[in-house]
């Protein structure tokens, strides 16, 4: 499975959250930049963080890649960092270039 997109962000979003690309809402996925740039993928309660960050006002393509309990990131076509997952990815609900929010 493979969550991508293409981005070109003028600024890394809220100070505390950054700004996300793909959003399940509560306990599910949630694939965003965080304040400092960098990609962030979260499962549940689990987070992986990859470096390098990714530039402003530049479009950039980004992904993250799952088979089994192993996943990777890329920027730009280029793996930057793998890892390994924990729990099953709930990819119901997926919202794109915004949070998750119930009723809308």
């Amino acid at each position: 499975m493979t969550y991508a997109a293409w981005i070109k962000l003028d600024s890394f979003g809220d100070p505390t959250d950054g700004t996300s690309i793909i959003n399940g809402g509560d306990n599910r996925i949630d694939f965003r930049v965080d304040p400092n740039g960098r990609l962030v993928f979260r499962n549940g309660a689990s987070v992986n963080t990859a470096t390098p960050a990714v530039s402003l006002n530049t479009w950039t393509h980004v992904a993250v890649t799952f088979s089994g309990a192993l996943a990777a990131f890329y920027v730009d076509g280029a793996p930057v960092q793998g890892l390994s997952l924990t729990g099953t990815i709930n990819h119901t609900q997926l919202c794109v270039g915004r949070l998750a929010e119930p009723n809308n």
